[in-house]
């Protein structure tokens, strides 16, 4: 073959085009209203029975009002609602998150009051699959995620 001669390849046929590509954005739950999903609700670490008067008088009025609102609204006084990286959960919340087999680089925390947070993880849906409810939120080895502040 003489060098001034460039291969070019043959095809049999032109491949086909598909459809568009569907692709959805990461961030499109923020334009959504929140559902709730107790699917993946650690039942060991949250008895919604042990912890009746709690869950009726502040986290389902909470819950309820999260549902006129999106997910920006929600998140929009970030001190008090926003995502966590699992890596800075206490050591007991990595720990069992592992035996309950859910992998996640962060999870989100919705402050119910005074030390009240719930945290799950948030679908593209706009669904928020709660796993603990924490009662005691602050700087102690017992709560999910330790705070350094006073009274959070």
């Amino acid at each position: 073959m003489s060098p001034s001669k460039k291969k070019v390849p043959k095809l049999k046929q032109s491949p086909q085009k598909s459809g568009a590509v569907r692709s959805e954005n990461p961030d499109a739950y923020f334009d959504r209203t929140p559902s709730w999903r107790f699917i993946q609700m650690d039942k060991e670490m949250w008895s919604p029975l042990k912890q009746a008067d709690g869950v009726a008088k502040n986290v389902l009025p909470k819950m309820y009002g999260w549902e006129s609102q999106t997910w920006k609204e929600i998140i929009k006084p970030k001190k008090q609602n926003h995502f966590i990286q699992v890596s800075t959960l206490n050591k007991c919340a990595i720990e069992r998150l592992e035996e309950l087999r859910i992998e996640a680089e962060s999870l989100f925390s919705l402050r119910i009051q005074g030390k009240e947070r719930l945290y799950g993880l948030i679908e593209g849906d706009g669904t928020f699959n709660i796993i603990w409810y924490d009662t005691d939120h602050g700087d102690n080895s017992t709560c999910v995620c330790k705070s350094q502040k006073k009274h959070t």
